[in-house]
């Protein structure tokens, strides 16, 4: 029913019905799981290695070293390709990271500058509102250069 001593039944889905097998299930359907996962990990290994293997039993068949050579050509020819390309999604990772960065920098600058202008006070306290009003008269006119460029 639950745990021993336990009279009111509880945890007894915690541990499960031992006599009839219902709370192992779930320890069998992940065992299951856990093994056919393994299966497709096997089978998606190398695909070169299986291809030398089977080349190398044609040899012992009898099969000539000149299709011996150009099957290894050939997969190292791939090999060669599929490192390119890594190499070129590597650059492209990184010339994409190094315009986030500078664009990442710009802002933080323009922030920097803005947050400069904000702060500046007079001598009792209250902010200069020369610098906000040239700061919104900036905004309204590049808006009015956007629209006029879109017409």
């Amino acid at each position: 029913m639950g745990k021993p001593g336990n009279s009111k039944g509880i945890g007894a889905q915690k541990y499960g019905r031992s006599n009839d097998g219902s709370g192992f299930t779930n320890i069998r359907k992940k065992k299951a799981i856990n093994s056919y996962k393994k299966i497709l990990r096997r089978e998606k290994r190398d695909d070169d290695l299986h291809q030398v293997i089977k080349m190398q039993k044609r040899k012992k068949q009898g099969i000539k070293q000149d299709t011996y050579k150009k099957v290894h050509v050939e997969i190292e020819t791939k090999r060669q390709k599929a490192e390119e390309e890594r190499i070129k999604r590597q650059q492209e990772r990184e010339e994409r990271l190094k315009q986030i960065e500078e664009s990442k920098a710009v802002a933080a600058e323009k922030r920097k500058q803005r947050q400069k202008l904000f702060s500046k006070k007079t001598r009792k306290g209250q902010p200069y509102l020369d610098n906000q009003i040239t700061l919104l008269l900036d905004k309204i006119e590049k808006s009015v250069n956007k629209k006029s460029k879109n017409n």
